[in-house]
This record gives structure tokens, C-alpha cells and sequence, in this order.
């Protein structure tokens, strides 16, 4: 039986960073420049069509700001074999505590990350977003630990028997 080292836990804060904030603002400017270059350098600028990309660079917008309200503090957790996510009360370290299914890897910037969290039914109320920004600067002490949790196989796959190989 093939027995990989067990990953180590991990308890890494998350949330929104001034580096988030630059990335969204950045995303949001280029979107209006783009459109105003668009517009600029068209023949008909009384097109009904710029309505439509303004209510739609309205919207992305919007959506970014959210995104960026909903990143409060909190803090990902990995015991060595189940992820979960809780509040940013460090004083109480179950208070909002919700286990999660999986924790998948959605963009990798090495020194930032985007997550998305997956929780059981009962618990998906209880997270304020299923996305999350992980960022190295956040703390860089345990930053390669979370890497290492994030991309390991599942402690059930780490288990698995040598298969036969054929000849």
C-alpha cells in the first residue's frame, strides 16, 4: 500500500487585501476605457448598442464591487483532512465555523489565489460568498503550508493500494 505524507493543517486568513482592491479597480477602469475607445473610434456614436455596453460594464462593475464587500475577513482552515471556513473571531475559533466539501483552486497567481468553496447543503446559507481571495502577504509564514494543503490529493487518495501494473 502506497502511504504519500500527510499534508499538515493549516489556518490561513483570507478576505480582501489592498492587492484585491487594485486588481478590481484595474478590471473596472480598463473595462470603461475600452468602451470609451470602442465608442470613440466608431462611426455611429448615437448607436443603440452603447446603451447595451453600458448597462453591461454597469453591471460587471457592480458585480466586482460586491465581490470586493463580500471579502471579510475570515479564516480557511485545513485539519490534515477536511477544509472549513470561519468567521474573523479570533477569540472564538468555532464561532461561524462551516465545513466545507471542497476547496478548489479557480485562478493561481502564485502569490495570490483565488478560491472557490464548496460547503454541504444545510451550510451554504451560512457562507457569505462561495468565492474567496487568498493572498501570500495575508501570512507569509504558512503561505507554502496552505499551497501544500490546496494541492495535495484528498487524504482518501493518498490511501489508496499500489496497482498491479501490467506487463
Amino acid at each position: 500500500m502506497t502511504s504519500a505524507k500527510a499534508v499538515p493543517g493549516v489556518r490561513f486568513p483570507v478576505g480582501r487585501t489592498p492587492a484585491l482592491g487594485v486588481v478590481l479597480l484595474a478590471l473596472t477602469i480598463i473595462g470603461a476605457l475600452l468602451g470609451i475607445a470602442a465608442w470613440s473610434s466608431s462611426a455611429s456614436q448615437a448607436d443603440g448598442r452603447w446603451g447595451v455596453v453600458v448597462v453591461a460594464w454597469l453591471c460587471v462593475s457592480t458585480g466586482l464591487w460586491r465581490f470586493w464587500r463580500q471579502q471579510t475577513r475570515r479564516w480557511l482552515a485545513f485539519d490534515g483532512e477536511a477544509w472549513s471556513i470561519q468567521g474573523g473571531d479570533v477569540a472564538d475559533p468555532l464561532a461561524d465555523l462551516v465545513p466545507l466539501t471542497s476547496v478548489h483552486v479557480a485562478f493561481d497567481w502564485q502569490r495570490s489565489l483565488l478560491l472557490q468553496l464548496k460547503a454541504g447543503t444545510s451550510d451554504r446559507r451560512r457562507m457569505a460568498t462561495p468565492w474567496i481571495w487568498a493572498a501570500r502577504q495575508a501570512d507569509p509564514q504558512h503561505w507554502h503550508l496552505l499551497r501544500a494543503a490546496l494541492y495535495s490529493p484528498p487524504a482518501r487518495l493518498r490511501e489508496l493500494p499500489d496497482q498491479p501494473s501490467s506487463a
